[in-house]
């Protein structure tokens, strides 16, 4: 996979990355079709993992906080 979305470093990254995508390719703009639906289908399956990792480090922030 791994076709539009390159180097993502964070959550807040995909996302960015993604809107800059849209932007570029939508249908609407003069983008294709079948483009954005790849890139659709490559940030669905990014967006969970990256969600779960933001959740993760922020519950891991939050407990390092609590204990201190």
């Amino acid at each position: 996979m791994k076709k539009y979305f390159r180097n993502v470093s964070s959550f807040e990254d995909l996302k960015s990355q993604y809107k800059a995508l849209l932007k570029a390719n939508h249908p609407d703009n003069g983008g294709d079709l079948e483009v954005m639906k790849e890139i659709n289908v490559e940030f669905d399956a990014l967006f969970p993992i990256w969600k779960n990792r933001k959740e993760t480090e922020l519950g891991e922030t939050i407990n390092e906080t609590a204990s201190s």
